[in-house]
């Protein structure tokens, strides 16, 4: 019984710090066979102890074992890390520093931010990259003159990726090859496999049709638009080439 339970423990907590994806109900799942190991330990720790101590073992074993699960583990760095300050920061910084008309491509969870009037600063014209690339009337209504339509980009890794692998939008590739970095955010991570970096960038397009590589050192930014051109990630289909729309978008 005592070696079933703590083979189910084991393995319910060894799935957990794997390094590979978490979800909220894996959790729970694993909690009662830790649970019961913890008392089994706890028993095993009281067993011929005087009765005045018996009290004081349980408390102490089970506050030992949090300790070494709580270091050995690395689960401290999902209470200590904060991903989410670069994007609060960067939203910060647009409600401050951006004209309330801009026409502004971001993430998706800015919308409720920005888009949203809520009696702060609003953006009627902040859209998400999925919109644009797959919402053909949206699209036709905001890039009336191309990607000189738009007039800050909101960059992370995943909208460069999203780029390169999946919309391929010749747009929104001409608008940050034709912007300059204004602001630059970065949330370090401890354990880089319980979640990456979180690198945010503000860039605002240069309607004057200026490259990008020639308004930002690469060799002095580590800007994620850099990186993008200098490994040219960033090339899609020929300029002939369209995103298709989706009416599911």
């Amino acid at each position: 019984m005592r070696g079933a339970v703590g083979l189910l423990a084991i393995v319910s907590f060894g799935f957990l710090i794997r390094g590979g994806l978490v979800l909220e109900f894996h959790v729970p799942l694993a909690i009662p066979f830790l649970a019961l190991n913890f008392g089994l330990g706890a028993l095993d720790l009281i067993s011929g102890v005087r009765l005045p101590v018996v009290a004081a073992r349980p408390a102490l074993a089970c506050g030992v074992a949090l300790v070494l699960c709580w270091s050995a583990s690395g689960l401290a760095n999902l209470y200590l890390d904060r991903p989410g300050a670069a994007g609060r920061e960067a939203v910060a910084w647009i409600e401050r520093s951006v004209p309330p008309g801009a026409v502004i491509v971001g993430r998706d969870d800015m919308w409720a931010d920005l888009h949203e009037p809520d009696g702060a600063t609003s953006f009627a014209d902040f859209h998400t990259e999925w919109r644009l690339a797959y919402d053909a009337d949206a699209r036709r209504a905001v890039l009336t003159d191309g990607w000189r339509s738009v007039d800050y980009v909101v960059v992370t890794a995943d909208l460069i990726d999203d780029i390169r692998r999946i919309t391929h939008d010749r747009a929104l590739i001409s608008a940050l090859r034709n912007a300059s970095l204004v602001a630059r955010w970065v949330a370090p991570s401890s354990d880089e496999g319980l979640h990456p970096k979180q690198v945010i960038e503000i860039w605002e397009v240069e309607k004057s049709g200026t490259s990008a590589r020639g308004l930002a050192d690469c060799d002095i930014v580590p800007s994620l638009v850099c990186v993008m051109t200098s490994h040219g990630l960033i090339d899609g289909p020929s300029p002939a080439a369209s995103p298709r729309p989706s009416p599911s978008r």
